[in-house]
């Protein structure tokens, strides 16, 4: 009965969550995706360890009366409700890869934690083993099958990373068409069968072309050995100088 009553609990904190954060990007209309929505889109095993050692944390913690029982709450709310919000707005933009990367985090903090929690509780003498058999057992199956797409995703980082410095490197030292412009950020998104690179300059106007940015673009191709997508975003830059008297 206990169990049922904590799992309908569970339920209705995801569904609740999932709805008031999309309910709140849905009214103010938010299109814009940051560095705090992509990282908590796209989890990797980095984020597979970081449940773990909250999971352990939070259960150490609840098992010692010296640390204050506020700790593993604020700890497990940290790991899960972020991901959860996201999840919403990814609903709220239509945009499923973010709400799927989003809730494949969520379950893996879930999972991990209440795992490598009941791995604590048990080693500190709370709880029975025989009992818990069952759920370490599942717990133990769905993490495995959760480490699938998460080392696919730390492949695909590790590659993009590389690949993101082969990009840097060629556009700073082996083409010329950016030579007197600074730039701001370089953007590598793997998509299916290409790169696409999100390049943001500032220049000065009209002395970067469509014919130069084409030519980089097949220039960048045949020396990473991809088909690329390049998009540029040049800011006009106007230098003012005050002259020495």
């Amino acid at each position: 009965m206990t169990d049922s009553r904590s799992s309908l609990t569970l339920l209705k904190g995801i569904v609740l969550t999932i709805a008031v954060s999309w309910l709140v990007a849905y009214i103010i209309g938010l299109e814009a995706v940051n560095t705090e929505i992509t990282a908590r889109s796209n989890p990797t095993l980095i984020d597979f360890g970081i449940a773990m050692a909250a999971g352990a944390a939070g259960a150490f913690a609840n098992t010692r009366r010296s640390i204050s029982t506020a700790m593993p709450g604020v700890a497990i709310a940290v790991a899960l409700v972020p991901p959860l919000s996201v999840v919403g707005i990814g609903l709220a933009q239509g945009d499923g890869t973010i709400a799927f990367g989003a809730l494949l985090l969520f379950l893996t903090n879930l999972i991990c934690i209440v795992f490598f929690g009941s791995l604590v509780f048990l080693f500190q003498s709370y709880g029975n083993l025989e009992r818990a058999k069952k759920g370490l057992a599942m717990s133990t199956a769905v993490m495995f099958i959760l480490g699938v797409p998460l080392t696919l995703s730390m492949r695909e980082l590790i590659i993009t990373k590389n690949v993101r410095h082969q990009i840097e490197d060629f556009i700073i030292e082996e083409t010329k068409t950016f030579a007197d412009a600074d730039i701001n950020s370089i953007t590598v998104t793997p998509r299916k069968g290409y790169l696409r690179v999100d390049l943001g300059v500032a220049a000065r106007l009209n002395s970067i072309s469509q014919a130069q940015i084409e030519q980089v673009q097949t220039e960048l191709a045949q020396s990473i050995g991809k088909d690329i997508y390049l998009d540029v975003e040049v800011i006009p830059m106007r230098r003012l100088t005050v002259p020495n008297k």
